[in-house]
């Protein structure tokens, strides 16, 4: 599972990752952005965003 975190407005970016460990099976893979909740859709978010999920769809993983 991908989870994509903005870390801006927390104080434990990691939790956040760690929180969904109890309801998934797999791998919990976390990115990272620089940004707060509201801003996870502003260009330079979607900088982040965009590229790391097009890798991982073309690779088929997570």
């Amino acid at each position: 599972m991908l989870v994509v975190v903005a870390t801006a407005d927390k104080d434990d970016p990691a939790a956040v990752g760690e929180s969904w460990r109890p309801y998934v099976a797999g791998t919990v893979t976390t990115v990272d952005v620089d940004t707060h909740h509201l801003g996870m859709a502003d260009a330079a978010s979607l900088r982040v965003i965009g590229p790391e999920l097009a890798r991982r769809l073309d690779a088929g993983t997570d």
